[in-house]
């Protein structure tokens, strides 16, 4: 099933990638890292898994395993385009699909440095990665 199937690796597909991806049991560990406006939603990560012919396989499972201490993560299950800069999902870029957002928001007034930790699996349990989300909060 493995091979008829694409989906985002990254929960934090928005956020820029820092650091090397290494494994901890089994599980893929990632970092990225975010600027967000104190206060302002800010989008902080997407994901999806499609097939081959661009329709939904199914809807990823994503939660907050380590919130933020200065502000709350919305996990919200949407409409959006699968985004791929190469290979044979590429034309899929342009067929909206069910998949998962996540956003931030920021305490009031908050200025300074944020993080959460988000797990994604795509329901096989083979498939699990934990995202570290670093978020720079500015006025």
């Amino acid at each position: 099933m493995r091979n008829a199937l694409k989906f985002c690796t990254t929960f934090i597909a928005i956020a820029s990638l820092s650091g090397c991806v290494t494994y901890v049991d089994g599980v893929k560990q990632t970092s990225g890292k975010k600027v967000a406006v104190s206060g302002e939603r800010t989008l902080t990560g997407r994901t999806w898994l499609i097939k081959p012919d661009c329709t939904l396989s199914r809807i990823p499972n994503v939660r907050v395993t380590q919130p933020p201490k200065h502000g709350h993560v919305e996990i919200v299950q949407e409409e959006l385009y699968p985004s791929y800069d190469s290979g044979d999902f590429k034309k899929c870029n342009t067929v909206k699909v069910m998949g998962i957002r996540g956003y931030y928001t920021s305490n009031t007034n908050y200025i300074g440095p944020d993080s959460y930790t988000a797990r994604t699996s795509y329901g096989d349990g083979t498939d699990i990665e934990d995202a570290v989300i670093s978020i720079n909060v500015v006025k």
